[in-house]
């Protein structure tokens, strides 16, 4: 998906318009994504790779449902879209 948007946007760079999260990411790309993740426009990640990170100026979350098993993967749906929600009241309470 990120080939084909560059394809078809003359500039859409790592770290400043979008970022990447999944669970295989460097410390360094760890700080990295802390300092943009508020600026970025688009995020691109996994549901084990975004554990313990918020995104407070998210206002839409895509998330591709797959057509089998949706019991399955309701619970790991849920916690996706629950990156979403960067408020601070709401991310110090318990889950």
């Amino acid at each position: 998906m990120i080939a084909k948007i560059q394809q078809q946007t003359a500039k859409f760079q790592l770290f400043e318009d979008y970022i990447e999260i999944h669970a295989n990411i460097s410390e360094l790309e760890k700080e990295q994504i802390n300092q943009c993740k508020n600026d970025v426009k688009i995020v691109f990640m996994t549901a084990s790779g975004s554990r313990g990170l918020s995104f407070p100026k998210a206002k839409h979350i895509l998330v591709e449902i797959p057509g089998f098993q949706i019991e399955k993967n309701l619970m790991e749906i849920i916690q996706v879209i629950y990156r979403g929600r960067g408020n601070d009241k709401i991310d110090h309470q318990d889950k």
